[in-house]
């Protein structure tokens, strides 16, 4: 059985504009993999609802953003073999602006 691979990490998002959707992904290869996102350097577990798809899958769709969603969204592959995980920033355009 093969352990997960990270083949292509999620990407930064930056300057989104308030109420747009946004779309994190990655690919990973291995053997019966499971996914998580998590949000925060606490790595937060994200709970689904009507804005947010996709935590447990290599997809995390939030909808509507707002100024809460920005920072840092990990996702954590694994399986019985071990893990990987990969980072991405969601920022703000507006969130920036508050402080220039």
């Amino acid at each position: 059985m093969k352990g997960p691979v990270i083949e292509k990490e999620a990407e930064d998002i930056r300057n989104v504009s308030l109420g747009s959707t946004v779309k994190f992904s990655i690919i990973a290869s291995g053997d019966f993999l499971e996914y998580v996102w998590k949000r925060g350097l606490e790595l937060t577990l994200i709970d689904e609802d009507s804005r947010i798809s996709g935590v447990t899958s290599k997809e995390l769709v939030i909808a509507n953003v707002s100024l809460g969603d920005a920072g840092v969204y990990v996702c954590a592959v694994s399986n019985s073999v071990g893990f990987a995980t990969s980072n991405a920033t969601l920022a703000i355009s507006e969130f920036r602006a508050l402080f220039e």
